[in-house]
Formats: C-alpha cells, structure tokens, sequence
C-alpha cells in the first residue's frame, strides 16, 4: 500500500462499528414494527449494513488489520432506544433509527474527506451512497408514518 495503514484501518473498524450498531438498531425496530410494508423496508437496510460490515472488513484485511467484530457501547444504546422507542408505536421506533442512521450517514461523510487509496475511496463512496439512502427512507418514513392518524394504523 506504500503508507501506514493503522490510522485507515481504525477509522474502516470505526465505521464497521456503527454498521454493527445499525445492524443490532434494526433488528429491534424490525422484532416491534406493526407495519409488514415497514418491516420488509427496514429488513433491506439492515441488510445491507450487514454488507457494509463485510466490505469493510475485507477491505480492512486487505491492508493488513484485524476488523471489528463488536458494536459500539453506543450501539447497544441505539438498541435498546430503538427497542423501547418500537414499544411505543411504529411512529417512535422510526424516529429512533433516525438517530442511527444520521449518526452512520456523518461518519461516512466524514471519512470521505480524509485522502484514502482509490480501492477504498471506491467502497466508501458507495456504502456512503447506501447510508445517504437509508436516511432518506427513514425521514420520509417518520414524515409518511407521522401524518397517519393514530386511530388508522
């Protein structure tokens, strides 16, 4: 690779990380959503984020690094607020996962910014595409969510 790897393999198990963390916010939401159509959306995206936990992890044995195999402690927060949060209603577990995915969809941003190998940037890239998506699905699903009366769900 010609550079010191460490500091690309930190932050790759940095993000792998927060893929962990969504992956576990996901499946509490998905366990407690009423809405099949929800449930069969919110199953793609966590899927994928196992896929990006995958990528990276491949990319970060490419460069010679261990990958992360464990969320974040935060992560185990975002699970448990997205499992209490699902309790409440379709409406709130949504709005929890929007925190996950504003918090994943950052760190890939910001990690864009830093100068990577080009294999790398070219993966990066598009998970970032993914977690921009996610997002996107997610706030138009608390706004679409929201505007239906409590006594139609």
């Amino acid at each position: 690779m010609g550079q010191d790897a460490r500091p690309f393999i930190k932050q790759l198990n940095e993000l792998i990380g927060l893929d962990l963390d969504a992956v576990h916010a996901y499946s509490a939401a998905i366990h407690r959503l009423t809405s099949p159509t929800l449930r069969d959306q919110l199953g793609a995206c966590r899927d994928e984020h196992r896929r990006h936990v995958r990528d990276l992890s491949d990319l970060v044995v490419t460069m010679g690094g261990s990958p992360r195999t464990r969320p974040h402690v935060r992560g185990v927060l975002y699970e448990a607020l997205t499992a209490v949060s699902s309790m409440l209603g379709d409406d709130a577990g949504l709005r929890a996962l929007r925190a996950t995915e504003e918090a994943t969809t950052h760190a890939y941003r910001t990690a864009l910014d830093d100068l990577w190998p080009q294999r790398a940037r070219s993966i990066l890239e598009r998970l970032y595409e993914d977690e921009r998506r996610h997002l996107g699905m997610v706030l138009d699903a608390v706004r679409d969510h929201s505007a239906v009366p409590a006594d139609h769900m």
